[in-house]
């Protein structure tokens, strides 16, 4: 019964993962950039049933339940709108914006929504959350006359899924991802790529959630149950 226990709890927290990722993908279904993160879950390790009387189940297996392994995100392009600012821009395939944090951190992300921002030495390129956009020198993109000196670079990763997530729709350099290398593939201004979050596929993986944390509570009470029943007897 121990290994019901076990089984169960890891169960419940595997899909209590799920469902907070999931209501975090459906809270994003307007940020512009998001990226959906899937759920990827790996069986637990297997226990040998091998018995010196029962030398028919020596190759035999018996699994221990289910855990959340990773969660993943899903870099598959967002649909694109046209807002006809001059400080909006959407990547033409595959690449990423880099931004950088007051702190020197640097980020990639999608989300190219960008706006003057005052500083000390003049105007800059910002995000709306205050981080200073790059170009393809890593260098912060003055505006002057209403203009940028230069354009938003972009970058590209010989493994994008390998990239770290960083928050809402900001992601980090990895060593699965790769270095950032610069690109030409180009972009768009005055367009935006909003989250590729679909609605249909969350809510029917927030029911095969559901439905597995109920699978994992009803494995924990009857194990419960059952080890209730072996206490009583006499």
């Amino acid at each position: 019964m121990i290994r019901a226990f076990y089984s169960g709890k890891e169960g419940l927290r595997a899909q209590q993962v799920a469902v907070d990722n999931i209501s975090n993908n459906i809270a994003n279904v307007n940020t512009t950039g998001y990226k959906s993160r899937v759920e990827q879950f790996s069986d637990l390790l297997y226990s040998s049933m091998s018995r010196s009387d029962l030398p028919q189940y020596a190759t035999e297996l018996s699994g221990n339940g289910a855990a959340l392994s990773a969660l993943a995100s899903d870099m598959s392009g967002g649909t694109t709108t046209t807002t006809e600012n001059l400080f909006d821009y959407s990547v033409n395939n595959d690449g990423f914006f880099s931004v950088k944090s007051s702190s020197g951190d640097v980020f990639y992300t999608r989300d190219g929504s960008f706006a003057p921002a005052q500083q000390q030495s003049g105007l800059f390129l910002e995000t709306k959350q205050g981080l200073q956009v790059l170009d393809a020198q890593g260098k912060p993109i003055e505006v002057t006359a209403g203009k940028t000196t230069a354009s938003p670079g972009i970058f590209t990763f010989s493994n994008s899924q390998g990239l770290t997530y960083a928050a809402d729709n900001l992601f980090m350099q990895s060593n699965t991802s790769g270095v950032a290398v610069v690109s030409d593939e180009g972009f768009r201004t005055g367009y935006l790529e909003g989250s590729n979050v679909d609605l249909a596929t969350q809510m029917t993986h927030l029911i095969v959630a559901q439905r597995g944390y109920q699978f994992s509570s009803r494995l924990v009470k009857a194990a419960d149950d059952i080890a209730a029943m072996t206490n009583e007897l006499r």
